[in-house]
């Protein structure tokens, strides 16, 4: 189920819980995500995996999120699916909502003619959790061969998880996992 519209401002929508949109609405959505950085935002060094769209971290109020740029379609999409994981009990990103952005409206040519479109961006925010790497961060580090065993165990169980719930991973890259340092294991 998506969330609710919990606020607007001017063209920006804030589909995310109420206790967050506070803390979000500082953010400065009138930008492309990939200028926020000269805006004076706190901005993570995380490296992020290979995408094509702009992913940002950023910390504020002392919660850290990841933030991508994409189209309002793909940011409802993927938000949805984060949830249903989450009620299957499967390990993936914190979803927190998403925001969008109305770019106005543009002249689009078809074959019949001319038709005005509108241009949203949307914005899917997920929420960082701790102890949590990106796989770049890994293979850096001296880990012995027994921790390299640990990590690709984690890696084959999550698949086992996936498939036992009928999930298909369509990109399933090490840079699209994170490994969790957490002491249950």
């Amino acid at each position: 189920m998506l969330p609710k519209l919990a606020l607007e401002i001017d063209n920006i929508r804030f589909f995310v819980p109420l206790e967050v949109s506070p803390t979000l609405v500082t953010l400065p959505w009138q930008s492309p995500l990939e200028t926020w950085e000269e805006q004076k935002i706190k901005m993570l060094k995380v490296k992020s995996g290979l995408s094509r769209h702009v992913v940002r971290f950023v910390e504020i109020d002392n919660r850290r999120f990841a933030i991508k740029e994409t189209s309002l379609e793909s940011a409802q999409r993927e938000h949805a699916t984060y949830l249903r994981l989450r009620e299957m009990e499967l390990q993936t990103l914190v979803p927190i909502g998403y925001v969008t952005r109305n770019d106005g409206t543009e002249i689009i040519e078809t074959k019949i003619g001319s038709q005005p479109q509108e241009r949203v961006t949307g914005y899917l925010i997920t929420e960082l959790m701790e102890k949590v790497v990106p796989d770049a961060f890994l293979f850096k580090r001296g880990f012995s061969k027994e921790n390299r065993k640990r990590i690709w165990d984690a890696v084959i169980r999550l698949f086992v998880d996936m498939h036992v719930h009928g999930v298909y991973w369509g990109d399933a890259s090490l840079s699209n996992m994170l490994i969790n340092f957490n002491t249950e294991i």
